[in-house]
């Protein structure tokens, strides 16, 4: 089934895909899935189910996704289409499901089939991408909600699932990293002198992964995950578990990644860091104003930057206000590290905001839309300090004009 993901691209195909790091990196997805496949026993957690929750204002206006992309290898995608409907034929043709069985089987059944969609759909997508014709809004939002639909297929396959009647919560964090050995050297140095070991295959924890791909035309950065591979020799009279694996994972004890990983990996950079603590303090100030809440700005600001904000966030407690700031865009346009603990952020954004009048009474209840700011584009200068090894927004310069608020109805 994966034969084509290590198909050296042709002619037609997206540049990011026609070097040799991009073959490695297929190569890595490859043995990675190999390694999943020969953990005999992927043990999940426990899960526990809760009723979908209501009412309440909800959560603040979460920024407006960019338009996804899918690898475009669609012959993978058909064979794990057929995989999925062979499998699940095999299943009917043995009568091992009954209609209207609610048995685990039943579950796998219907599971098998929600993949075969989806791969189908993938594959599609593919195509359309291999032509540069532009994909629907509802396949981007299959790409935008994809990952929950993995989820799902995780907790069918949980021994305790109750079906779909509530939402599944783990009580411990998911993850991938599994290990598994798959071959033994009884005898290393052929005489006798050295002691049994295995072969271990493992997964760590997901790598983010960023290509250029084309986007209607257009250039941009994706994101998406890959797996960390490893392959090390381990003594036979220690053979890891999997929990042993993801303690040495967290102490940072994990043996190196194979070396010709190295063409499509790098060291995380400060960059990296600045650009997330700047994406962090933007979350908690647009959760801040919505709430309103103050303090939730303490984990990610200091100095002028904090007071500034937490003042207008309790002058929104204090008329009974609180608005919805929505992300648009944005665009990190410089990184600036002037020493170790000093660092300056240029950005580009574009925003828009509601302002709502919250009842007195019911202040988690949605309260009265009485104004709207219309999408605004600022440029935004932050400085930042490092501060016990973590990145604070300590001020922030604003350059543009923010348009004032329009009252509903005028």
């Amino acid at each position: 089934m994966f034969f084509p993901l290590l198909k050296e691209p042709g002619a037609g195909y997206p540049a990011f895909m026609q070097n040799q790091a991009w073959l490695d990196k297929s190569m890595n997805t490859v043995l990675g899935s190999w390694a999943e496949l020969r953990h005999d026993t992927i043990l999940y957690a426990k899960q526990a189910y809760a009723e979908m929750g209501g009412g309440g204002k909800g959560p603040p206006p979460q920024p407006i996704p960019p338009k996804g992309y899918v690898e475009p290898v669609p012959e993978f995608y058909a064979r794990l289409a057929a995989l999925a409907a062979m499998t699940r034929s095999g299943m009917e043709e043995r009568g091992l499901v009954g209609e209207g069985d609610g048995s685990a089987l039943q579950v796998a059944l219907e599971t098998l089939e929600q993949l075969e969609i989806l791969a189908l759909q993938f594959k599609t997508m593919a195509e359309k991408e291999l032509v540069n014709e532009p994909l629907t809004e509802e396949e981007y939002d299959v790409i935008l909600y994809y990952g929950g639909k993995l989820e799902e297929f995780t907790f069918a396959a949980a021994e305790e699932y109750q079906g779909p009647g509530g939402t599944p919560m783990s009580e411990e964090e998911p993850q991938a990293a599994v290990v598994a050995d798959v071959a033994t050297d009884p005898d290393p140095n052929c005489d006798g002198s050295a002691d049994p070991v295995v072969l271990e295959e493992a997964i760590g924890r997901i790598g983010v992964l960023y290509a250029v791909v084309p986007v209607e035309g257009e250039l941009v950065v994706a994101k998406g995950g890959v797996f960390t591979y490893y392959e090390f020799p381990w003594p036979a009279d220690d053979r890891l578990t999997d929990e042993k694996w993801r303690e040495m994972l967290d102490k940072g004890e994990a043996p190196p990644l194979p070396a010709w990983t190295d063409s499509f990996r790098v060291d995380e950079s400060e960059e990296f860091a600045l650009r997330t603590s700047v994406w962090r303090f933007n979350n908690q100030l647009v959760s801040a104003l919505w709430d309103p809440y103050p303090d939730y700005l303490d984990a990610v600001a200091i100095g002028e930057a904090l007071e500034v904000n937490k003042a207008y966030a309790q002058s929104l407690v204090d008329q009974g206000l609180y608005e919805g700031y929505q992300l648009i865009r944005m665009d990190y346009l410089s990184f600036d590290l002037q020493d170790a603990t000093h660092a300056v952020v240029t950005t580009r954004e574009t925003w828009s905001a509601e302002q709502y009048q919250a009842d007195p009474e019911y202040s988690y209840e949605p309260g009265t839309l009485i104004a709207q700011r219309p999408a605004h584009t600022l440029g935004v200068v932050y400085n930042l300090e490092k501060v016990d090894g973590t990145w604070m927004v300590s001020r922030v310069e604003v350059s543009g004009e923010v348009p004032a608020w329009e009252g509903v109805g005028q």
